[in-house]
C-alpha cells in the first residue's frame, strides 16, 4: 500500500509516501515472539501499547476493531498496530486464531503505515518461523541473529505494502460499488482498506488524482445514468439505489 524510496534516513515523505534504509529498520529490537494459539472465548477490550506488536495470522480468524471499525484477518494476513494505536481484540468461538505475535521497539519508525497487509508469498511466515525456533538461544551471535530476522519482517512488510498500491483505488471502487445506496463516509472508505482518514485521502488524491468523495459521486452519477437509460425505474428508485437522499435533476 506503501511506496518505498531509499533516503538517508526514514521518514514519511511529503507526498504522503514512505520512506525507509535498511539501517534505519536494523534499529528495531525485539522483545517477545511467540507462537499464539487463541482460546475459544477471548474478548480483549479496548487498550494500547507504547510499543509495535506485528500479528502473522497462520490459521482462524482474528477480529479486531480500530477507531469503532471493525476487521478481520485470517491465514495469511498480518496486523501490525503501532505505539498508541487503541484497539480490542476478540475471536470467533468456532473458529480461533492461531498466529506469530511480535512486540518489538522501533526509533524513528514511518509514519502512516497501513494497519493490514496480505503475506501472498509466505516471506513474512518463513521469517517470523526462523526468528520463533531461535528465539530461546542465548548465545551472544543470536541477539543480532534476531534483530536481522525482524529487519527482515519489517523490508518484507513494506515492499508488500509497496505492491498493494496499484490495487488501493481498485479496492475502493469495489467498496463503493457494493455499498453505494448507504451513506458512505471518508472514514468508511478508509477503513475498507485498513487506513487511517486522512493518510488515506492524501495517498488516494495522488493516485487517482480524484478526492475520494468525488469517485463516490461520480461512481454514483454513472450508475445512475445506467438505470435511466436500461430500467424503467421511476427517478426516485434509481436515486434511492445509487445513495442520493434525493431524486437526481
Amino acid at each position: 500500500m506503501i511506496p518505498v524510496s531509499r533516503p538517508t534516513r526514514l521518514r514519511a515523505d511529503d507526498n504522503g509516501g514512505i520512506s525507509a534504509n535498511m539501517n534505519q529498520m536494523l534499529t528495531a529490537r525485539p522483545f517477545l515472539c511467540w507462537l499464539w494459539k487463541s482460546p475459544h472465548a477471548r474478548i480483549v477490550e479496548h487498550h494500547r501499547h507504547p510499543y509495535y506488536e506485528i500479528l502473522i495470522v497462520l490459521r482462524g480468524i482474528y477480529e479486531y476493531t480500530v477507531d469503532r471499525q471493525r476487521h478481520f484477518a485470517q491465514a495469511g494476513d498480518v496486523v501490525l498496530y503501532p505505539p498508541g494505536l487503541a484497539h480490542t481484540e476478540q475471536n470467533p468461538p468456532d473458529d480461533p486464531p492461531e498466529f506469530y505475535h511480535i512486540k518489538f521497539y522501533w526509533p524513528g519508525a514511518p509514519k502512516g503505515l497501513p494497519v493490514q497487509v496480505q503475506d501472498k508469498d509466505s516471506r513474512l511466515r518463513t521469517l517470523a518461523d526462523w526468528l520463533y525456533q531461535r528465539w530461546f538461544q542465548t548465545t551472544a551471535h543470536y541477539a543480532h541473529y534476531r534483530s536481522g530476522c525482524l529487519a527482515g519482517i519489517l523490508a518484507e512488510f513494506l515492499r508488500l505494502a509497496e505492491r498493494d498500491e496499484d490495487e488501493l483505488v481498485t479496492r475502493v471502487h469495489r467498496y463503493i460499488l457494493a455499498h453505494m445506496e448507504q451513506p458512505l463516509t471518508l472514514k468508511d472508505l478508509a477503513a475498507s482498506v485498513h487506513l487511517s482518514r486522512n493518510y488515506f485521502a492524501r495517498r488516494y488524491r495522488r493516485l487517482s488524482g480524484q478526492t475520494p468523495m468525488d469517485d463516490v459521486r461520480r461512481i454514483r452519477l454513472a450508475k445512475a445514468k445506467n438505470l435511466l437509460l436500461s430500467t424503467n425505474l421511476p427517478l426516485k428508485n434509481v436515486a434511492a439505489q445509487v445513495g442520493f437522499s434525493s431524486a437526481i435533476s
